[in-house]
């Protein structure tokens, strides 16, 4: 007779708390599906956890001075190229002004594909 252990699903499993309910769950005899990508969980959490921060006053300051210090000293089209690869690409090609403006809506943009992609649109 076949016997049926109980199924845990895991997301977020490469680290934190998605990583220790895998461990958990695999030591009191569950079988495991678990989804695990380190950078995208990263990405995600972090994403999510910003959202308590920006109402803060401070935070909205100093928000606010670091676009007002890129809009006068811009980054360097280097370092666009090592943190920003697909930007720096479309400025190259001329598809993208390397204005801060413009590099900020493209990778707010670049962020929300995932979730656009995941809902179908």
């Amino acid at each position: 007779m076949e016997t049926r252990r109980p199924l845990a699903i895991v997301t977020g499993a490469s680290t934190g708390i998605g990583l220790e309910l895998a461990r958990q769950a695999a030591m009191r005899g569950y079988d495991l599906i678990i989804a695990a990508n380190e950078s995208l969980d990263l990405a995600y959490s972090l994403s999510d956890r910003v959202r308590y921060y920006w109402p803060h006053p401070e935070v909205a300051r100093a928000c606010g001075k670091l676009l007002e210090n890129l809009h006068h000293r811009p980054p360097p089209l280097t370092l666009v190229s090592q943190y920003l690869p697909r930007q720096y690409a479309a400025i190259r090609s001329h598809e993208l002004d390397p204005g801060v403006d413009a590099l900020l809506r493209d990778g707010v943009a670049e962020s929300i594909r995932p979730y656009l992609r995941a809902c179908g649109a």
